[in-house]
């Protein structure tokens, strides 16, 4: 299993699963973009992530960790 950033977003069709930082948000639209029509789980905790297309959106409430899921 192999980690890291990928190195754009068309490269980030190569992985399985995809974390994008919130941080990373001004390139969220890219990566979602190079996934389309790839077996790729996205995550992320940026606050639109799952109304702009990603599929897993982290969040904290409450003290607790809790998941927003775009079905």
């Amino acid at each position: 299993m192999a980690s890291g950033k990928p190195a754009n977003a068309a490269s980030a069709a190569n992985c399985q699963i995809l974390f994008i930082d919130a941080a990373d948000d001004k390139r969220v639209d890219d990566y979602l973009k190079g996934v389309v029509g790839k077996s790729v789980l996205t995550v992320s905790d940026d606050s639109n992530f799952t109304e702009e297309g990603g599929i897993i959106r982290l969040f904290e409430r409450d003290n607790k960790l809790r998941i927003e899921v775009n079905v």
